[in-house]
């Protein structure tokens, strides 16, 4: 899903891309703001969340934003990107990042799970007793975690006898791969 083309209302929160992304100061390729205004020419007037002058975009050059990403209670993001209100690629970056930066490396899109390596170690993320927790458990009743993937697929496997798959996709260090699964074969 890509930008807006028909006209966000006057209080709209909205995504903007980021003229300066990619730049040593900014890293961030989309930026925040609200509707302020519509003029003749069929542009939005923008104020950047983060202040400064207003801005002035086509309505096919910004993404609707949610509402409720500006509260306190979702500075940790949605565990489930599928019930976000608006699921554009601002959104979902933002999303990932406030869960990220939560220590929340896991997140679903529906029945997908989404991982983030922190690259260091997150205490119980992995303990034996936080396993226990996802046995027997539906996923979505507990914080994304691989351990709900791979619990689901161990009862599809035995309640309906169907064949499971499980895609894992991504960077995987030679080390952690020679130790971990050459250790146990």
């Amino acid at each position: 899903m890509g930008p807006v083309a028909e006209q966000p209302p006057v209080g709209c929160s909205v995504w903007y891309e980021n003229a300066e992304a990619g730049t040593e100061e900014v890293d961030e390729p989309f930026q925040r703001g609200t509707v302020v205004a519509h003029t003749e020419d069929s542009e939005l007037v923008i104020r950047p969340d983060a202040g400064g002058k207003p801005l002035r975009f086509a309505a096919t050059a910004i993404w609707r934003a949610s509402a409720q990403a500006k509260n306190a209670e979702a500075s940790t993001g949605v565990p489930d990107c599928a019930q976000m209100e608006w699921l554009n690629e601002p959104s979902l970056i933002d999303n990932l990042s406030r869960r990220f930066h939560s220590d929340e490396i896991y997140t679903y899109v529906g029945r997908t799970l989404l991982a983030i390596n922190p690259y260091r170690p997150i205490a119980g993320l992995y303990d034996l007793s936080n396993m226990e927790r996802y046995r027997g458990k539906a996923m979505g009743l507990l914080p994304p975690h691989v351990y709900a993937v791979a619990d689901r697929a161990r009862r599809m496997l035995i309640s309906e006898g169907s064949s499971q798959s499980i895609v894992v996709s991504g960077e995987v260090r030679w080390s952690l791969f020679r130790f971990f699964f050459l250790r146990s074969h």
